[in-house]
């Protein structure tokens, strides 16, 4: 069957355009419901079948094309995508309008065409030119397209939990493929889980003039003085108790396959303008089997221009770790009140 495949890609790059037009912002809570219908109209005018999920927020899609003749051997695909993005901030480090689809040097720019809206859209695309060409669908694929991925995913358990029949399937692909620096195409075979938590130090009830700190100890320091407790310095080692015994080692096989893996300091340190060194020298196995742990954000106090010298409080950070998994809530709340007591709080996010 001839099929015009240039058509097909353009026809699914307006698609693309269409969807990162729309500001889906999970932490801003912004362009949710938009997206939800047009992701539920897209599979529906592409021969597929589409539910919304709305049991939490925000709502989980599931999509499924089914070929014409299924047997008890056909094997079923499960593609997960997320449709919702980070926020565009800081916007002055555009060059373009962050929620306009915009093609420069031959790639497309947009928020959201990375992560993970061109490739939803280009699985779509594939599926598509697949089903032109054959006539019927390669299998039975179904998609499921959950809207909290940038915010922890925070009911997606829940979801599986309740419609885990409807997303049963033989294999799942994960939200995005990629290249190496040499441009060979990766296989992932896992991801790590991640946690989110707000600390938030307080040590007075109002500002007071900084001569006080002399005396009374602000909460900035508070705050940094407790940061300085989770990582060597200049090392990826954690030194948070108990961490260490609860991570499963990699077996033999899998740090064969990692050691296999080119990895190119010099590119790495090109793409981001790194200005320090790397924490270790094993990048890949770094990136593969250590627990990690980010700091995603500082405030506090007043940031407007100039200077109001007082010892502020409250101030508060986001960190990120990605090791939710290897220990439950209650563990993490009771280790971090024995070396932070009273004047640092932790909330889970």
């Amino acid at each position: 069957m001839s099929v015009d495949k240039q058509k097909i890609i353009s026809q699914f790059t307006k698609y693309l355009a269409e969807y990162v037009a729309i500001p889906s912002v999970s932490a801003q809570k912004k362009g949710i419901p938009e997206t939800v219908a047009f992701l539920k109209e897209l599979i529906t005018s592409l021969g597929g079948q589409a539910e919304v999920f709305s049991d939490w927020s925000n709502p989980v899609i599931h999509g499924e094309f089914t070929p014409a003749r299924v047997t008890a051997a056909t094997p079923t695909i499960l593609f997960y995508n997320h449709y919702d993005v980070q926020p565009p901030e800081p916007l002055e480090l555009w060059n373009s309008e962050p929620f306009t689809l915009t093609e420069k040097d031959g790639l497309l720019v947009g928020r959201g065409t990375a992560d993970c809206k061109g490739d939803l859209i280009a699985r779509l695309c594939a599926l598509t030119l697949y089903h032109e060409e054959h006539g019927d669908w390669p299998c039975r694929v179904k998609f499921l397209l959950e809207g909290e991925e940038e915010i922890a995913s925070q009911h997606l358990e829940n979801y599986l939990e309740k419609y885990a029949d409807t997303f049963n399937a033989d294999v799942v692909v994960w939200e995005s493929g990629s290249k190496n620096a040499q441009e060979q195409l990766q296989i992932t075979g896992g991801n790590k889980g991640i946690c989110c938590i707000d600390l938030v130090a307080t040590t007075a009830a109002e500002d007071i003039h900084s001569s006080t700190a002399a005396y009374i100890e602000g909460a900035g320091v508070r705050l940094v003085q407790a940061l300085s407790t989770l990582r060597a310095v200049g090392t990826n080692e954690l030194l948070i108790d108990g961490l260490a015994a609860k991570i499963v080692p990699p077996t033999d096989r899998e740090k064969q396959l990692v050691a296999a893996e080119s990895v190119d300091p010099a590119a790495i340190k090109a793409a981001h303008g790194l200005t320090r060194p790397f924490l270790t020298k094993d990048i890949a196995g770094a990136a593969a089997f250590s627990p990690t742990l980010n700091i995603a954000g500082l405030t506090g106090g007043y940031e407007g221009e100039g200077s109001k010298r007082c010892c502020t409080t409250p101030l508060g950070l986001s960190w990120i770790f990605d090791w939710y998994r290897i220990w439950t809530r209650k563990k993490l709340l009771s280790w971090s009140a024995s070396i932070w007591p009273v004047t640092v709080s932790v909330i889970l996010r």
